[in-house]
């Protein structure tokens, strides 16, 4: 990927893109593989696929080199401007003059060559220190861009995570309907000899037939969800859709972070919030340097000049001259209409929305953070009782198939522990996948949705 490798190079001249250079070198970013039918799709091979792809990322990457090349202090008018000049002319044209002496000169076609060239530098020394807020602002800026680059890098790991364990969840219920297929078509045989050796009842054989197509109609359904969700997650990673892949079946949630340590660190490592920390300081700065057009301007230039005339008639036939010259100048703006104070107004109101710009996003942070904290941890407890219901429905479905195949239970308690197990099933997909989306937005709160040098099983 263009932007990551350009990165890379900037990284060995800059040391505040190091943290880019990084995560580049974590995820080895390569060119994208064509996976083959029911190849393994892992979670973090899935993240560097969107790095490399994904078009927001790409265009904030771009974004961020723009405000990196223009944080410069020539930009900031810190910098001389040197410009040098020349030029050539020749002409050819009729003369005719009468001098007081009495002489007279009449040519025709005389021709007449004019060389020159300079080089001058003007260099302002003084400017109200307008210079150094405007190097602080490009500063500023090409921070605030990192940040846009990693919201929306937070952002596409966000959408993939959801996306990826989705397909995870319904991987999963789809092996849990298969694996109740199973049930049902022992189920099926049961009913089916029993009904052979009188001891069972065609009732039963038919209640057991409806109960497996119903889960066979189950099954073509949870595929075909399955199916939408790759298509989906292969649309977000910016790939072909008819790309077939299997994902990572186990759903594990390492995260334990506590909340007193939240508080302190979401307010250091939240992007959002950076983002417009740096906005304030960017409008703080606009007005240091409205209010340095009221201060004088001094300049110092230097100029060296070469000039060469000649000429087939006239006056002077042949003049040169050449020299330095060098000086100072300085200007007070005293009036102007009142343009700098209505400036220094409207930015003064533009810095007053950038605070409250950060006020609004530090709320926003401190409630995304208490809410996320409040959903992780309720999605972890409702993650806990459904793996202890999962354990319990198998071991009710188990007895009950058990009842059921030596003849001591009926045809409802059979279905009854099926349905148990089907549901229970599907609560605890669901949980895990809920879990996994509110630990990752929690972390996202945090700062921590990029870790380099981690690697965490999924």
């Amino acid at each position: 990927m263009i932007i990551f490798n350009k990165i890379k190079k900037n990284n060995c001249k800059r040391v505040y893109i190091n943290w880019i250079f990084f995560f580049s070198i974590f995820f080895f970013l390569s060119p994208n593989k064509i996976f083959s039918q029911d190849s393994l799709l892992k979670f973090q091979k899935a993240v560097e696929i969107v790095l490399n792809n994904n078009y927001d990322i790409r265009i904030a990457g771009n974004n961020s080199f723009q405000a990196e090349n223009n944080n410069s202090a020539g930009n900031a008018g810190m910098l001389p401007r040197i410009d040098a000049n020349g030029s050539y002319t020749k002409s050819s044209n009729s003369l005719k003059q009468k001098y007081n002496t009495g002489n007279e000169v009449n040519r025709t076609a005389a021709s007449a060559n004019n060389t020159s060239g300079d080089i001058g530098a003007v260099w302002t020394i003084f400017d109200g220190l307008k210079m150094f807020s405007t190097k602080e602002k490009l500063s500023e800026r090409f921070l605030q861009s990192k940040e846009q680059l990693q919201m929306q890098i937070e952002n596409s790991i966000l959408e993939v995570t959801k996306a990826y364990y989705s397909m995870v969840k319904q991987q999963q219920l789809l092996r849990s309907i298969q694996e109740e297929i199973k049930f049902s078509q022992e189920r099926e045989k049961i009913a089916e000899r029993k009904l052979n050796n009188g001891s069972g009842s065609r009732l039963d054989l038919l209640q057991a037939k409806t109960d497996l197509n119903r889960q066979r109609t189950l099954e073509i359904k949870i595929k075909s969800e399955a199916d939408a969700e790759r298509i989906s997650l292969n649309q977000l990673l910016g790939r072909s859709v008819e790309i077939l892949f299997t994902v990572e079946d186990s759903v594990t949630i390492v995260y334990q972070p506590q909340l007193e340590e939240l508080k302190k660190s979401a307010f250091e490592r939240n992007s959002l919030l950076s983002y417009y920390k740096h906005n304030k300081r960017i409008a703080e700065l606009e007005l240091k340097e409205i209010k340095a057009l009221r201060m004088p301007v001094i300049n110092i230039n230097a100029h060296y000049a070469y000039s060469k005339n000649t000429n087939e008639a006239g006056f002077i036939l042949y003049n040169r001259s050449n020299g330095f010259n060098y000086g100072a100048s300085a200007s007070l703006p005293l009036f102007r209409g009142f343009t700098i104070n209505n400036q220094v107004k409207n930015v003064k109101l533009e810095a007053a929305n950038a605070k409250l710009e950060y006020e609004s996003a530090n709320a926003q942070v401190n409630a995304d953070l208490y809410n996320s904290w409040r959903s992780f941890n309720d999605a972890l407890a409702i993650l806990r009782i459904e793996e202890q219901n999962i354990v319990y429905a198998k071991e009710v479905l188990t007895v009950a198939q058990e009842r059921y195949r030596i003849g001591t239970s009926n045809n409802a308690e059979i279905l009854d522990a099926q349905r148990t197990y089907e549901e229970a099933m599907a609560r605890f997909a669901e949980a895990k996948y809920t879990a996994k989306v509110a630990e990752s937005f929690l972390k996202k709160v945090n700062g921590e949705l990029i870790v380099f040098g981690e690697e965490v099983k999924k």
